[in-house]
C-alpha cells in the first residue's frame, strides 16, 4: 500500500503542478478542454434534469456531515491513526484550494443561471478537491478492510461514481470549467496519497495495516 501510495503521490503531484503552472502562465491551453465539457454539459441544462444535478453538486459540498461521520466512526474504534490522516487531509486540501485560488484569481464561467452568482475564484474547483479527499480516505480505509474482492470493487466502483458524478455536477451546472474540476482532482487525490505515505509515529505503527 505504501509503495502505491508513493507513486500515486508522485504522478498526481507532478500533473497536478504542471497543470498549475500552465494555469499561470498559459492558460489558453485548457480552451478546447473546457469548451468542449461545457458544450457537452449544454444538453443537461433542463428543468427536468437540473434538479438531480443540484442535489448531487449538494452532496459534494456536504463535506462537513461527512467529515464528522467518519471521525465518529474511526474515534468509536479508537483508531486514532485514520483520525490524523483524515484531519491533515482535510486541513491540508482546504488550506491549499483556498491559496491557489487567491494566488490565480480565475474568474468563474459567465452563467451560473442555475445556482445564482458564486463570489469565489474557479481554480482549483473547491468541490471536487474536497469530495475525493474525503472519500479517498474512506474509500483506502474500506479497500483495506473489505473481506472479498467483489467488496473491494464495490467500494472502488461507488467512490469513483459518486466523485464523477459531483465533478460533473459543477461542469452542467455552470460552476467550474473542466480543468477547474480536474485539478481538483489531482489535488485531492494527491492529499490523500501523502497521508498514507508519511510514517506514523511509532505509537500508531500498530494500527498502520493500510501502509503494508
Amino acid at each position: 500500500m505504501k509503495r502505491m501510495s508513493t507513486v500515486a503521490l508522485l504522478v498526481l503531484g507532478t500533473s497536478f503542478l504542471g497543470m498549475l503552472l500552465l494555469m499561470r502562465f498559459d492558460p489558453d491551453d485548457f480552451a478546447r478542454l473546457d469548451t468542449a465539457a461545457t458544450l457537452f454539459a449544454q444538453q443537461f441544462n433542463t428543468w427536468q434534469s437540473v434538479a438531480p444535478l443540484i442535489a448531487i453538486t449538494t452532496l459534494g459540498g456536504v463535506s462537513g456531515i461527512l467529515l464528522l461521520t467518519t471521525l465518529a466512526v474511526f474515534l468509536s474504534r479508537r483508531d486514532s491513526l485514520q483520525v490524523a490522516r483524515l484531519i491533515s487531509v482535510v486541513a491540508g486540501q482546504a488550506l491549499s484550494v483556498s491559496f491557489i485560488k487567491l494566488s490565480l484569481e480565475r474568474a468563474r464561467p459567465e452563467t451560473v443561471d442555475w445556482i445564482g452568482p458564486i463570489h469565489s475564484y474557479s481554480f482549483p474547483s473547491g468541490h471536487a478537491t474536497s469530495t475525493i479527499a474525503l472519500v479517498g480516505v474512506v474509500a483506502v480505509y474500506m479497500f483495506a478492510r473489505a473481506k472479498s474482492r467483489l467488496h473491494q470493487a464495490a467500494i472502488v466502483l461507488l467512490a469513483v461514481l459518486f466523485v464523477l458524478s459531483v465533478g460533473m455536477s459543477r461542469i452542467a451546472l455552470g460552476a467550474h470549467y473542466a480543468s477547474d474540476v480536474l485539478a481538483g482532482y489531482l489535488l485531492g487525490g494527491f492529499w490523500v496519497a501523502f497521508v498514507f505515505t508519511l510514517q506514523p509515529p511509532k505509537k500508531w505503527r500498530k494500527q498502520d495495516t493500510l501502509s503494508e
